[in-house]
């Protein structure tokens, strides 16, 4: 639960947003769009607090896309058994 709490915040964060029923395809997807507004690499003539900031947002959406993926193969797994 805290984890979801804290992908619903990121989503705010970086945009990263999926329905609740949602494909591999999909995760993928949303991953992508949030990953090009978040990668630290856009902010790099920022102020280094801007810099800090995205590069911790980049760095949970991807610990989401992890979780998320990991649960996706999981399911996925789960229905051809």
């Amino acid at each position: 639960a805290e984890q979801l709490c804290a992908i619903a915040i990121l989503s705010r964060e970086s945009g990263f947003t999926l329905e609740s029923s949602f494909t591999e395809d999909q995760l993928k997807s949303a991953w992508r769009k949030a990953a090009m507004k978040t990668h630290p690499d856009r902010f790099a003539a920022e102020d280094q607090f801007k810099q800090i900031r995205m590069a911790a947002i980049f760095r949970e959406l991807c610990e989401a896309y992890d979780l998320l993926s990991t649960a996706v193969a999981a399911a996925s797994s789960a229905k051809a058994a």
